[in-house]
């Protein structure tokens, strides 16, 4: 159970590399939010702010603050959206989508969680779909160019249990109770309803 729940709170790890940066919308194209969100990582000179939480629950509070912050500064709702919009692929991509892949090229089926995941986050994703396309992009064309990249960070997730065959066969067996476990609103509430709110 303790490497299940350990799995859960590594929402954001695996893809956090690099100090945040400000995002500028207007002058940058869709994957380059993507991109600039995924390498979101909390500061040194703001690791005490965030020190009593765990690691990973600690970056998913400084995920939700920088978005606020930046939020806070934008001009219009169609940036924040698609702010939003990036934070939500980042978080998906990695555990709807490349892990998945990853137990596969190890001969673990976890297609039932790779299912569920994209039902329980169905309004979400249908919120993200509606900003790519006035983007001018598809959920596909991102997942095309970012899905391949999430690789190592999908080793290295499932590995932060124990063995990444371990992880990839307790994801198997309990997918339904994992599942439940890794709701994008579980982790960014805020940003979920905002995303659901999409018309």
């Amino acid at each position: 159970m303790r490497a299940i729940v350990k799995f859960t709170l590594m929402s954001f790890a695996a893809t956090s590399l690099l100090a945040g940066c400000d995002i500028q919308p207007k002058t940058k194209t869709m994957a380059d939010v993507v991109k600039e969100v995924g390498r979101w990582n909390i500061p040194k000179d703001q690791k005490a702010k965030y020190s009593h939480l765990p690691t990973n629950e600690a970056r998913s509070h400084y995920v939700r603050d920088t978005y606020l912050n930046q939020i806070g500064v934008m001009e219009s709702d169609a940036e924040r959206h698609r702010l939003a919009a990036a934070i939500y692929l980042n978080y998906a991509m990695l555990q709807g989508e490349a892990i998945p892949n990853y137990c596969k090229g190890m001969n673990v089926d976890i297609s039932a969680f790779q299912t569920g995941f994209k039902r329980i986050n169905g309004r979400i994703e249908s919120g993200v779909k509606k900003i790519l396309a006035a983007e001018g992009t598809t959920l596909e064309a991102i997942h095309t160019e970012f899905v391949p990249k999430y690789k190592t960070a999908a080793k290295y997730e499932l590995m932060s249990t124990g063995s990444s065959y371990s992880a990839c066969q307790t994801i198997k067996e309990k997918s339904a109770q994992l599942t439940n476990m890794v709701k994008f609103s579980n982790f960014y509430p805020g940003i979920a309803q905002t995303l659901r709110n999409i018309n």
